[in-house]
């Protein structure tokens, strides 16, 4: 799929779609500031949002310092499970219609979910299942905001992703199901791990 690749189980932005991009235009920027408002104001969203201006001077490094501070800034004005429900909202669910429409393809030929997932571990996914739920791996962070970045304060940032995941499998399974992000590389653990459960 063009400016697409499947790492495992990551679906990944090369880097060449943001490559002339600063922080402050990332492309879910709108969707964060409406986060934000939603579970404050306007003039709290315009604070945490816009007050960190990033140039595209040491692109990497000053991605990394806007990612921590909003994190910290997120994580210092709501309560965990608010900023982390901010971040749910924030995520690329419209750039992998291909790859989504893929594993569906993979999911309806599969005769149950033990089937699916040893489709998918042939590729190299690592997925497992346990007590009904499916756990998925992110083997590296794949996020393009922070690859400049070796560590991050909380997992809040990392709800993106985990949004993004739980769209693509309701998608997949067509239900409701709840992610949960139970460890992230960029808070010190060797995979990010993701337990998917259908309700």
């Amino acid at each position: 799929c063009a400016g697409l690749r499947l790492h495992c189980q990551v679906l990944v932005i090369h880097r060449q779609d943001i490559e002339d991009m600063d922080a402050t235009k990332w492309p879910n920027m709108a969707k964060l500031r409406a986060n934000v408002e939603k579970h404050s104001d306007p003039e709290t969203a315009s604070r945490i949002v816009d007050d960190n201006p990033v140039s595209q001077s040491d692109y990497d490094a000053a991605k990394a310092r806007w990612v921590r501070s909003l994190t910290t800034a997120l994580d210092q004005r709501f309560d965990p499970a608010t900023a982390q429900s901010i971040m749910l909202g924030c995520n690329c669910r419209d750039r992998f219609d291909e790859i989504r429409a893929w594993i569906k393809e993979l999911y309806d030929a599969s005769e149950n979910m033990e089937a699916f997932v040893g489709k998918m571990n042939e590729l190299g996914a690592g997925w497992y299942m346990q007590d009904g739920s499916l756990y998925t791996k992110f083997l590296s962070c794949e996020c393009p905001m922070t690859q400049g970045l070796d560590a991050l304060p909380s997992m809040t940032w990392c709800y993106c992703s985990v949004g993004y995941t739980k769209d693509l499998f309701e998608s997949i399974f067509e239900r409701e199901v709840e992610a949960e992000l139970l460890q992230s590389i960029k808070t010190g653990a060797d995979v990010c791990l993701i337990k998917i459960t259908r309700k």
